[in-house]
């Protein structure tokens, strides 16, 4: 087996975004976080594999011709989307950052297609403009890593801004980040925008409490990061829950001066 970085390179990383809110997330507490994630992603993140069902171009032209791959075998044909459409868009969107332009445009798509347009090709998202030094394969897995770490962390903060105990709130974090949703949908969009739903959450909470030009900058950089996820249909559900939760706490906490600086944060998120 080759070893390689990917786990030092995260483990980087996360360190850094650690370092930085400090004051907020104790380090026994990252570490379990990416102890947990290096555990459920060992073999991808030090070793010579990717975990996407690579076998399933084998069913297919001209790949298939004398394969032994069928849909009775193959390694996950369910997630047949990843390996033929959210890969090459994103390998796309690599090479045009790597080579120092804007993904604006697939050229290798029949007489050309838009890609930066094309919102799953997460062109703009943070995670994979991070994941840029590393070759495809391990990109994917680090990409992945990242979606679990921030899920984590966020789910974090905010169950123990909401007075949780920090073991519950550790609870509450796992809870998230591996559930079946996040685990099903982890190397699609879907989970690029998902991952920054308890930032969101966060954010509100923070600007019911007070409002501040740093809390009102945090809620609306968040949601924006959640855009440039590239999943609109789960913005949407997100933008839902968000109006329900912004609803609850105006009822039932009998707070209500805080809805014009949420809708004036998911405004700036949008114009960013």
């Amino acid at each position: 087996m080759t070893l390689h970085f990917t786990w030092l390179y995260v483990l980087a990383l996360y360190a850094i975004a650690i370092a930085l809110a400090r004051k907020f997330v104790p380090w026994r507490i990252a570490a379990i976080f990416y102890a947990l994630v290096l555990a459920f992603l060992f073999k991808p993140m030090t070793g010579a594999y990717v975990n996407i069902p690579t076998d399933i171009i084998e069913l297919v032209s001209p790949w298939s011709a004398g394969s032994k791959v069928t849909k009775f075998n193959v390694s996950n044909l369910e997630l047949h989307d990843v390996t033929m459409q959210i890969v090459p868009w994103a390998h796309q969107a690599r090479e045009a950052w790597r080579h120092g332009h804007l993904p604006l445009w697939n050229a290798l798509n029949g007489c050309g297609y838009p890609l930066l347009a094309n919102g799953q090709s997460s062109a703009l998202s943070p995670i994979r403009i991070l994941a840029l030094p590393l070759p495809l394969g391990y990109a994917l897995t680090a990409e992945a890593a990242m979606k679990l770490l921030i899920a984590l962390t966020f789910t974090f903060l905010y169950c123990r801004r909401r007075g949780y105990a920090e073991i519950a709130s550790v609870a509450g974090a796992i809870s998230y980040a591996f559930s079946m949703f996040v685990i099903g949908w982890l190397h699609f969009p879907i989970v690029t925008v998902a991952a920054f739903l308890p930032a969101i959450l966060l954010g509100i909470d923070l600007l019911a409490e007070q409002r501040t030009r740093a809390r009102f900058a945090f809620t609306a950089i968040v949601a924006a990061l959640a855009v440039f996820g590239g999943h609109v249909e789960t913005l949407a559900h997100i933008g839902f829950l968000c109006a329900l939760y912004v609803a609850w706490i105006a009822i039932v906490e009998r707070r209500f001066r805080f809805i014009g600086a949420v809708i004036g944060a998911a405004l700036v998120a949008a114009l960013l």
